[in-house]
């Protein structure tokens, strides 16, 4: 019974929120009473820490943690060893412009860095180099799409899909405050050692000996490394939007090459400051929940802390703030500290380091606008764009390969060697043949694959790291492959086991045409062959036939069973539709006037 009871609060604990009478909506972001009552507006803004994918930390040379894993590459400067200086790294703020150029920031050609100052064990320096006053950049904008909630669970990379009460394809637009350059702390990691004391203790009083012991451990192979900090307005109304800006700005880092966005591993943390309005525009006081780690937790988080302060609403209106974390065991925020207990971090300018100036020295060409044109990739909402309008291609296509630029690499390519074919077919037809190859066939051989290598390596759950540029197959090949189903050489089917053998170690470099001959892949399409494949199934089962000439609902099983013999005996050669058209000919001429 004791049990029983321990694991019904359990349960209660970690699901408070479904099981309150205030019910918050995920696209709307309106909390209210499940009876009615009050209603609530949820009020988001975001601050995303995002590390930057390069070799070297932000004031030193050791190794990033975030390009090459954890490290044990630490520079005295990292440590706060006395006499070391910063020395700012140039492929840092190259890669911060980049990410505020993709969030059309308005970049400032000088900027400085300051200390802030505060004392954590994982600070060595007893302060933290960032940009607080003067950033890198501000007054961007982020426009995305809404992501999709089945049964009102959010799987991170889902997109969204048409509801009743919104919109799916309306944009999200938020605003970003700021984009800034700092430099990480070390990493904080609880544990508990156990140790038996035997003064006075006997082998049966073993267990209330044992005296276990909670400390924390720093690992500072992450001090130092170069963060991107990304400071949004408070634009976002609901937990959706706020977990669907999040998405869209890791795809974005990851697309620009600037961060690995791989949020288990922490080089990706997000910090959400929320609070509500009621119908008068009172507000409660801002609630900022500290280190989540995957959007489900940006979700779940937010909808907790709504539901908790509307359950306390006239309490903490006129309230001070607080700074929450998340608890993932519990599901629910805890307190770290309120904000009238909150540091004075002195703020004042490094005095070891100049003004930072985006010039040739820092960027290598002379001008900002010159760097973002030369280094920029292309947008993946510009790519969408472009692909349809040049290929012709639907909405999820082009929506699955512009947010890969190594897939779209991959079908330029196959759409120059269809092109330089001279097919007589439409252009249109082309285009969608060798997308469905791309996006459906190659995209599942790519992820099987990379599933096979969990095994080995630490893989995001998520379809987007699964990137093109993994594929064994190149432009060509898949451009060839494309050629061959237009030509009606080979059927879609053969097209599938055609690539899956030419991702193998073995096939890699096959020419398609001539692996097709060897697997005994030739699509028959002349109607005469055709029609003596189907004389010969006839042939052979003359008591099927007497079947097939009952007429009515035999005539559809007879056909079925028919075209299946026909489709083994030419070893799923045959083209089908081709074969349909034949088999009704032969059979008419073996049994006229059947209805």
């Amino acid at each position: 019974m004791q049990l029983k009871n321990c694991l019904r609060a359990r349960f209660n604990q970690r699901n408070a929120r479904f099981f309150s009478n205030w019910k918050v909506d995920s696209w709307s972001g309106e909390v209210k009473l499940s009876k009615g009552g009050p209603v609530y507006q949820v009020i988001v803004g975001l601050e995303i820490h995002a590390q930057l994918n390069i070799r070297d930390k932000l004031f030193s040379p050791a190794i990033s943690s975030g390009m090459y894993g954890q490290s044990s590459s630490i520079y005295p400067f990292d440590v706060a060893v006395p006499g070391k200086l910063p020395l700012l790294s140039a492929e840092a703020v190259q890669k911060a412009v980049l990410v505020a150029a993709a969030l059309q920031c308005d970049i400032h050609t000088t900027s400085r860095f300051e200390r802030k100052h505060y004392t954590y064990a994982d600070l060595p320096l007893s302060y933290q180099i960032t940009q607080q006053r003067w950033p890198l950049a501000e007054n961007g904008l982020l426009e995305c799409s809404y992501l999709s909630t089945p049964k009102n669970k959010l799987n991170d990379g889902q997109f969204a899909r048409s509801t009743g009460k919104f919109d799916s394809k309306q944009s999200i637009c938020c605003r970003i405050q700021r984009v800034q350059l700092e430099q990480d702390t070390g990493k904080t990691t609880s544990t508990t050692r156990s140790q038996i004391c035997s003064n006075g203790s006997t082998e049966s009083d073993l267990s209330a000996a044992t005296i276990k012991t909670t400390y924390s451990l720093v690992d500072f192979s992450r001090a130092g490394c170069a963060l991107v900090e990304i400071v949004t307005a408070p634009d976002l109304r609901s937990s959706l939007q706020a977990a669907s800006v999040v998405h869209s700005l890791r795809h974005l880092l990851r697309f620009t090459g600037t961060c690995l966005g791989r949020m288990e591993d922490g080089n990706l943390r997000v910090d959400c400051n929320v609070n509500l309005q009621n119908e008068q525009q009172r507000r409660t006081p801002r609630i900022e929940i500290k280190n989540l780690n995957s959007i489900q937790q940006v979700r779940d988080a937010i909808e907790y802390e709504a539901v908790r302060q509307a359950e306390n609403f006239e309490n903490l209106v006129g309230g001070v703030e607080e700074t929450r974390t998340w608890d993932v065991l519990k599901r629910k925020t805890t307190l770290i500290r309120t904000k009238d207990q909150a540091i004075d971090y002195r703020f004042l300018p490094e005095p070891d380091l100049p003004p930072l100036v985006l010039n040739g020295h820092v960027l290598g060409v002379p001008t900002i606008k010159q760097f973002v044109l030369r280094n920029s990739p292309e947008l993946p909402a510009l790519a969408e764009q472009r692909l349809r309008s040049t290929y012709q291609l639907s909405e999820y296509h082009a929506h699955v390969i512009a947010r890969d630029p190594a897939a779209i690499r991959l079908f330029e390519e196959a759409m120059h060697f269809v092109n330089y074919s001279s097919l007589d077919t439409q252009p249109s037809l082309a285009s969608k043949t060798t997308a469905n190859l791309l996006c459906n066939d190659l995209f599942s051989l790519v992820k099987k694959a990379a599933e096979r290598q969990a095994h080995a390596f630490i893989l995001d759950d998520d379809d987007e790291v699964v990137s093109m540029s993994h594929a064994k197959i190149n432009g060509s090949q898949l451009g060839e492959i494309a050629t061959m189903i237009l030509q009606e050489r080979i059927s879609s089917t053969m097209a599938k086991k055609l690539l899956a053998l030419l991702f193998t170690d073995e096939c890699a470099d096959r020419n398609p045409s001539d692996l097709a001959h060897d697997q005994g892949f030739r699509l028959i399409t002349d109607q005469e062959e055709l029609r003596e494949l189907c004389r010969a199934i006839l042939r052979d089962h003359p008591e099927e036939i007497e079947v097939y000439k009952r007429g009515g609902k035999f005539i559809q099983k007879m056909n079925k069973l028919f075209t299946g013999k026909a489709m083994s005996l030419s070893n799923g050669n045959a083209h089908p539709e081709r074969l349909q058209d034949a088999l009704c000919d032969v059979l008419n001429d073996v049994a006229p006037g059947i209805k």
